[in-house]
């Protein structure tokens, strides 16, 4: 062994020393401190707590009874027509008020808040609830129109944070507790399950850098696989409120909890211990495959690829990469003049290339894209899912239409093109899917939640096709997801982040530079690609504590302006 590998051997053990001893001393610190001085415990009685998504659900009413027991008053929605009753719990007299309504539905959401203040006051307690989700794997959810479910619930989520987050703010007091269901890897539940996580992340980022960190936020992480009997949930019911009035940013839902199953300092460590060995296996395999791997590339020449908002930015530039290579490019954009701009610069690689002008959001437009291409080419061996928004604009500021362009562009435009290419790739035993995820992907980001959340939910579909493909033996089909940092292509975008010494260690990319990354990613076949620096970046979101990040969010947010109103959405 060189002496420069024995030197990276010997910093990247140093590196992981260094955070063991950081996370062993965030851990037993903060439950010292704890033992201590205590956590302050909130008092329930009078506040107002409203349920989303309660549908006479087991964990629903456990939920409704515990609250109530602590002299709430308890309001819950289930999905249907919009209307309202009151009603009385059958182990208690106390009523508590249910509405029903579809709350993917902006206005009747809104409509909700006014007539839940009107009857009560502002909402105190927030408590999010997952729908009831289909137990159905990717490539059968893609066969359907799952797409649906998968936009209704992220809608749901927004409008219950827009329409309720001002009172809490006037207040300057609230508390959000959000049930986010593990689902399975191969579940389309993983899907919305990443998502939520990243809005919940971001959200809280974006609380934190706009000062408003007296809203506390509790994030309730159930790894049960199916709804459990009333009892089996009145215990998970009774740890979820205990998160609730001692503002613990996490609680854990297991299957079969025994009594309260209670928080330790054994648990907390086994925790950081099961972090720390998943980052040091991720640097073993890599240095195997570094000092080992036979580094191999296939050919794609005069393959069809298909690349999606290839018009500008890192689009155009991974459509001149792949016709470098020989291959066949078709350019899709809703902006046909540009794509049609970059379809004649491939000209000169002696390449097929041709411009079609799509929304990627739109089914319709998808279908006759395929066909299109079909005629045009042949059938598509590579798919670049690139189309996508960026929103600068916080939760409360960005509208109700940005919200929803954002959620169908960046993510369920990826369902779509699943339903209507992946059955041809499976049947020809042959293709390749990539995804532009970000870095935002798995960090998130506090100026963009929306963006943040769809790119969160693109690595989980990903991750669950790529699963679900091998499960079935049909990973010929290729499956690849990069993470690209910070790309020098929006002008606001480099105006409003200027500031930020984040810039100053990693300095913004270059799109050429990029796509030459995706495009070498697909010829190695990689499964996954951060751009640049992965494996640093990537040992950094698994290690750091949640503390210590929200530490560094509250002094990088001294040099993030104020957003002031919706930034401009660009592709």
């Amino acid at each position: 062994m060189g002496v420069q590998k024995r030197l990276s051997v010997l910093v990247a053990v140093l590196y992981h020393i260094m955070k063991v001893i950081l996370d062993i001393h965030v851990a037993i610190v903060g439950q010292i401190k704890e033992l201590i001085v205590g956590r302050k415990i909130l008092d329930l009685t009078g506040k107002v707590a409203l349920i989303i998504n309660y549908n006479d659900s087991n964990l629903g009413r456990a939920l409704r009874d515990e609250l109530l027991k602590r002299n709430c008053k308890v309001c819950v929605t289930t999905n249907s027509s919009f209307r309202k009753s009151t009603e009385t719990t059958l182990n208690s007299t106390k009523p508590y008020t249910e509405y029903q309504l579809n709350t993917a539905n902006y206005f009747q959401v809104q409509s909700l808040k006014s007539s839940i203040e009107d009857a009560f006051g502002t909402v105190d307690i927030l408590v999010v609830l997952s729908p009831e989700i289909p137990d159905m794997n990717i490539i059968e959810a893609c066969e359907g129109n799952y797409a649906l479910i998968v936009r209704d619930t992220l809608k749901s989520h927004f409008w219950s944070a827009k329409c309720f987050l001002d009172g809490m703010v006037s207040k300057k007091d609230g508390h959000i507790v959000t049930v986010v269901p593990f689902g399975g890897r191969s579940d389309i539940a993983n899907v919305l399950r990443r998502a939520t996580t990243g809005f919940l992340e971001a959200w809280h980022g974006e609380l934190i850098i706009s000062r408003k960190s007296f809203i506390s936020m509790t994030y309730v992480n159930d790894y049960r696989f199916r709804e459990n009997s009333l009892e089996e949930e009145r215990v998970a019911a009774r740890k979820i409120i205990r998160g609730l009035i001692t503002k613990a940013r996490t609680v854990n839902i297991k299957s079969k909890v025994p009594g309260q199953d209670p928080d330790s300092t054994l648990k907390d460590l086994k925790i950081v211990f099961m972090r720390i060995l998943l980052a040091i296996l991720i640097t073993v395999k890599t240095k195997l495959t570094d000092w080992f791997g036979k580094e191999s590339k296939k050919n794609i020449s005069h393959q069809v690829a298909l690349v999606t908002g290839g018009g500008m930015g890192l689009g155009r530039q991974i459509a001149i990469s792949l016709a470098k290579q020989g291959c066949n490019v078709a350019i899709a954009d809703i902006d046909l003049e540009n794509a049609q701009k970059t379809a004649d610069d491939l000209v000169k690689y002696r390449v097929k290339s041709k411009a079609y002008k799509i929304d990627v959001s739109s089914l319709t437009h998808i279908v006759r894209l395929k066909l299109d291409i079909r005629k045009d080419f042949g059938e598509v061996d590579i798919i670049v899912n690139n189309a996508g928004l960026m929103p600068v604009a916080t939760v409360s500021q960005a509208k109700m239409r940005t919200i929803e362009k954002t959620i169908d562009v960046n993510l369920i435009s990826h369902l779509l093109m699943l339903k209507e290419f992946l059955p041809d790739m499976l049947s020809a035993k042959r293709g390749h899917i990539v995804a532009i995820s970000s870095m935002a992907g798995v960090q998130p980001l506090p100026v963009g939640v929306v963006y943040t959340t769809t790119k969160f939910g693109v690595v989980g579909l990903m991750d669950s096709l790529d699963y679900e493909l091998k499960k079935s033996k049909r990973d010929f089909v290729k499956v690849t997801t990069v993470h690209p940092y910070f790309i020098k292509t929006r002008a606001d975008l480099v105006k409003v982040l200027s500031g930020n010494p984040l810039f100053n260690i990693w300095p913004w990319l270059e799109a050429d530079f990029v796509s030459r990354k995706v495009v070498e990613a697909i010829l190695k076949e990689e499964r996954r690609v951060f751009i640049p620096n992965s494996k640093n970046f990537l040992l950094l979101t698994t290690l750091v504590p949640p503390a210590v990040k929200d530490y560094i969010a509250e002094k990088l947010s001294k040099h993030i302006p104020v957003i002031k109103s919706e930034g401009n959405i660009l592709t």
